[in-house]
């Protein structure tokens, strides 16, 4: 993947090293669970267009895009995903992909950590 990453509503700068390890997943993410391809069900898995648990927006320099949404099951881990633009909800079994932190915190840089942090 050959990106540039950025976090959140405000487009934080990202630490590069996680997110473009992350995306590489994303990316290669292949799943033959189906779980639903009804747009009733996406509240249920976590993944409609307007509730999830995280969403993955990718940018390419050719100006296309696409967007992932991760919705959680149990113990706060995204179980399920599906493309925004595509009605297929698919379970997700890859570890690095379930065991995703939602922390933004966790995918800034550092400056942009101790920029954040109050100051004494």
């Amino acid at each position: 993947v050959n990106c540039v990453w950025v976090i959140g509503e405000n487009n934080l700068p990202s630490d590069e090293i996680k997110v473009t390890a992350l995306a590489d997943k994303l990316i290669g993410l292949k799943s033959d669970d189906l779980v639903s391809e009804k747009a009733t069900d996406y509240e249920k898995y976590n993944v409609s267009d307007s509730q999830y648990s995280f969403k993955v927006m990718l940018n390419f320099k050719d100006n296309t895009s696409r967007t992932l949404l991760l919705g959680k099951a149990t113990m706060g881990r995204p179980d399920y995903a599906r493309l925004l633009d595509e009605m297929g909800v698919y379970l997700i079994y890859e570890p690095q992909i379930t065991g995703i932190s939602l922390n933004v915190d966790d995918w800034s840089t550092s400056e942009e950590k101790s920029a954040n942090l109050p100051k004494s």
